[in-house]
C-alpha cells in the first residue's frame, strides 16, 4: 500500500513538473511574439533616434509640408522632409476618426509604416496630433504662492 502511494505521489511531481515547465515556455513564446508585434507597430524603438526602426517599419512625426491623393510630405523637425504613401486602407486617426481629407498643410502628424528601398514610407497609420506652442513654458502650471 505504501509503495502504491508513493508512486502515485511520484507521478504526480512529474505531472506537476512537465505542466509547470510547458506553461512557463508557453508564456515565454506569448511574451516574445508580443514584443515583435509591438516592435513592428513602434518602429522598433524608433522614438529613441527619432527616424526608421531597424526592421523596414518607422515612425515619422513633423508637419504636413504638401498632400496630393496618395502621399503626403512631412517636414521633420531637423529640416528633411519624408514622403508617406497612403491608400484608402490606411488608418487616419484624430480625436475622433479622420480621412485622408484631414490630412492638410501645416497638421502635425505622427506616421507608422513600412521604409521603402528609396527612404519613402507607406503608412500603415497616421496619427493627426495637436500643435505645440512654440514656448512649452506656456503650457507649464503656474506655481501658487
Amino acid at each position: 500500500m505504501m509503495k502504491k502511494n508513493l508512486s502515485w505521489i511520484v507521478a504526480l511531481v512529474v505531472v506537476a513538473g512537465v505542466a509547470f515547465y510547458g506553461g512557463n515556455l508557453y508564456g515565454q513564446n506569448q511574451a516574445a511574439a508580443a514584443r515583435k508585434t509591438a516592435q513592428g507597430q513602434f518602429g522598433g524603438g524608433a522614438g529613441r533616434r527619432g527616424g526608421m526602426g531597424g526592421n523596414g517599419a518607422g515612425l515619422v512625426s513633423g508637419s504636413i509640408f504638401s498632400k496630393d491623393d496618395k502621399s503626403i510630405t512631412v517636414t521633420l523637425r531637423d529640416g528633411s522632409s519624408k514622403i508617406i504613401f497612403y491608400s484608402p486602407t490606411t488608418t487616419v486617426g484624430k480625436m475622433a476618426q479622420g480621412s485622408a481629407s484631414d490630412l492638410v498643410t501645416g497638421e502635425q502628424v505622427s506616421v507608422v509604416g513600412k521604409t521603402n528601398d528609396d527612404g519613402t514610407v507607406t503608412a500603415q497609420s497616421i496619427q493627426l496630433r495637436p500643435p505645440m506652442p512654440a514656448d512649452a513654458t506656456s503650457i507649464a502650471p503656474k506655481s501658487v504662492k
